[in-house]
């Protein structure tokens, strides 16, 4: 099983949208990520997000939500229009100790309660749309 965990981020940058995208965590530590997403609307203009900043608000069972800073070290497109996606790799910045033990935890979810993870968050998904 692939290690994937869902997101929200807005990227600060002239040439973006400053509107929450939704996107999924790809690999994870205490340096950074890769955030992979679809661009439906054309919110991302891919010239000009390199060293923009990023607020990733990670949703954590049984926990507040938490914010983590980051810095866009790269982006590479993974689908044409006319629904283009995205990967971009993130530097963390300036982390607490308990943000550290945060992606460490959510680092280490393997199979079983990964599987426990997105049950939960399809079931919360249904309970806010109806």
């Amino acid at each position: 099983m692939n290690f994937v965990y869902p997101v929200t981020f807005k990227i600060f940058s002239q040439g973006t949208s400053s509107r929450s995208i939704n996107g999924l965590f790809k690999n994870i530590s205490i340096n950074g990520a890769n955030i992979k997403f679809k661009d439906k609307y054309g919110l991302v203009d891919p010239a000009t997000i390199i060293s923009s900043r990023v607020k990733v608000e990670l949703s954590i069972f049984r926990k507040d939500k938490v914010f983590l800073f980051a810095t866009v070290k790269s982006i590479t497109e993974t689908n044409k229009k006319p629904e283009s996606a995205y990967q971009i790799g993130v530097e963390f910045e300036n982390l607490e100790q308990w943000q550290e033990e945060d992606i460490i935890r959510i680092s280490n979810l393997r199979d079983k309660e990964h599987k426990m993870m997105w049950n939960l968050l399809d079931r919360n998904q249904e309970e806010i749309h109806n």
